[in-house]
């Protein structure tokens, strides 16, 4: 999902840019919302679910991500995509370290098969990203423009 969702974009942009029209700052925001948000909570969303509950973030995280996706989907305005994707990267941010941290404590006394996690996790990873142009090329077809 993570991967995925730091690629989709690079595919879809042009018909964003058709089909919306946000000036080159606006679709800048577009593109990078996600990452912002991803890199600026990771790190209080890891101290939080550490303290908190790493299941209701591993929980939350996705659906967070999936439902900003779906207003982002679903949206008529470039404020809305850029508030859907920095939404996304905030879901992502929930669940991304939870994810290595279980992965960690599940595999304490193996340090083989731990590595053996790691490197499933990363192959996933790299799947995810791959996918993503691939997903945005079979998007639906571009609606017409709207007028100026």
């Amino acid at each position: 999902m993570l991967g995925l969702d730091f690629t989709v974009l690079n595919v879809v942009i042009p018909g964003l840019r058709q089909n919306l029209g946000p000036p080159l700052a606006q679709n800048q925001w577009i593109v990078e919302g996600y990452a912002l948000a991803l890199g600026g909570c990771v790190l209080a969303a890891d101290a939080m679910s550490n303290r908190y509950s790493r299941r209701r973030a591993f929980v939350t995280g996705p659906a967070v991500c999936t439902a900003a996706s779906a207003v982002g989907a679903l949206a008529d305005g470039t404020a809305q995509v850029v508030a859907a994707r920095c939404g996304m990267g905030l879901g992502a941010a929930l669940f991304m370290p939870v994810t290595l941290a279980t992965i960690t404590h599940a595999f304490q006394d193996a340090a083989s098969d731990r590595h053996r996690a790691m490197s499933v996790w990363a192959t996933v990873a790299g799947i995810g990203a791959l996918t993503g142009p691939g997903s945005g090329s079979a998007a639906p077809a571009q609606a017409e423009p709207r007028p100026g």
